[in-house]
């Protein structure tokens, strides 16, 4: 580091560690860089809740469905960014037409169920009631992974649109229905308690470009 690259200062977090089984850490590496002429920061942890913030635990928080805590770990709301492909026209027909978007391979999908959200699409910002899950009523489709978005007061076609889902509360676990007016109903009472939690909601960060 200090000959061949000439290293002038290096930053490690607290849970630092080189060598062989790991046995250097921060202060090992202060003490060489000491030596070699090359300073060293050791940054303390960030605490959340009385613990230190780790991707293991902002993982967790999302695969409960706990966005509030995820999003306070990381900064931001948790946001993905996909394209919107053709659905079943399932939401459409129930009178809340849904983008259908599709995410790279690789990236975590929070825990099924509705969630308030926002949506990026066409250059503006739109409030979204978001489904993950398998759609368990629609006996034709189920089991399918899909997630959904139903973009409130937007009218047009988003097909081939690249669109930024803000995921910001998990309203309820998703379930299978009785009826087609059933489900119907409840959307009714998702999309209202998804505009109750966004305007209750308002440390909504300016961007998210994709």
């Amino acid at each position: 580091l200090s000959q061949s690259i000439r290293v002038k200062h290096i930053v490690v977090g607290f849970n630092f560690r080189f060598g062989r089984g790991g046995a250097g850490e921060g202060t090992a590496l202060a003490r060489i860089g000491a030596s070699q002429g090359f300073g060293v920061t050791v940054m303390p942890p960030v605490l959340y809740e009385g613990e230190p913030v780790s991707s293991s635990r902002i993982r967790c928080a999302l695969l409960e469905g706990d966005c509030a805590s995820a999003s306070a770990m990381l900064g931001r709301p948790y946001t993905l960014r996909g394209t919107v492909v053709t659905g079943h026209g399932i939401g459409r027909r129930l009178g809340y037409p849904t983008a259908n978007i599709r995410f790279p391979d690789g990236l975590l999908v929070p825990r099924g169920g509705v969630y308030a959200a926002k949506v990026q699409a066409c250059g503006r910002w739109y409030a979204a009631m978001v489904n993950i899950g398998t759609r368990p009523t629609a006996r034709d489709c189920s089991g399918e992974l899909s997630i959904e978005a139903h973009l409130l007061h937007f009218e047009g076609s988003l097909y081939g649109e690249k669109v930024c889902l803000m995921l910001l509360e998990r309203i309820r676990d998703e379930r299978t229905f009785e009826s087609w007016d059933a489900l119907r109903e409840q959307l009714a009472d998702d999309r209202e308690q998804t505009i109750e939690r966004l305007r209750e909601l308002m440390h909504l960060p300016k961007g998210c470009h994709s």
